[in-house]
């Protein structure tokens, strides 16, 4: 009776350890996710936004007003532009985006409830970031998306976007001030 009750103990606790590895090797590891990421610097592969404006913007001297873009990237690949500065929260509808050889320094990884959101200055020469010149990139994986994703799922789906740029080689120097206008379905 007593090896019965023994082997059903270690049975239980058997159960117990391998759901408790599974469920945690099945989330994300904030810490390490972001220490994967901070101070590395990245060539995206996309285009990232730098300046936007709305649907009806305001105008002064016959130009639209600016606002930081936020740069939204989807599971499919897709990218979107929106503003969020203040109370404005809107998709935009005319933006400019840095060149598609700028270099940034990641500086910040904020997990949220349906995304992660990385904050990159553009970096000069490669190393110094420009913290007046700075892009902020939203990796939209979904609802809840750090208990149904590991960290190295998350870490491969960012490398694809945001890609070392000490471990590959660049073609062109960075550029670092220079925006390029570009009008969606244009």
């Amino acid at each position: 009776m007593l090896k019965s009750v023994i082997a059903q103990l270690v049975a239980f606790v058997t159960l117990l350890v391998v759901f408790s590895v599974t469920d945690l090797h099945a989330q994300v590891n904030v810490n390490e996710l972001t220490n994967a990421l901070v101070g590395k610097t990245v060539a995206p592969t996309v285009e990232i936004g730098y300046q936007a404006s709305t649907k009806n913007p305001v105008m002064i001297n016959g130009s639209p007003v600016m606002f930081p873009a936020k740069t939204q990237i989807f599971p499919d690949g897709h990218e979107f532009f929106r503003i969020e500065s203040g109370i404005l929260h809107a998709d935009a509808d005319q933006y400019t985006t840095f060149k598609q050889e700028a270099l940034f320094q990641i500086t910040k990884v904020e997990v949220k409830n349906d995304c992660l959101e990385i904050e990159m200055p553009v970096s000069i020469n490669s190393s110094i970031p420009d913290p007046k010149l700075k892009a902020s990139v939203q990796f939209k994986f979904g609802k809840g998306w750090q208990s149904s994703m590991t960290t190295e799922a998350a870490l491969s789906q960012i490398r694809k976007v945001l890609l070392d740029a000490n471990a590959a080689p660049l073609e062109a120097p960075p550029v670092t001030r220079q925006a390029t206008s570009r009008v969606p379905g244009a």
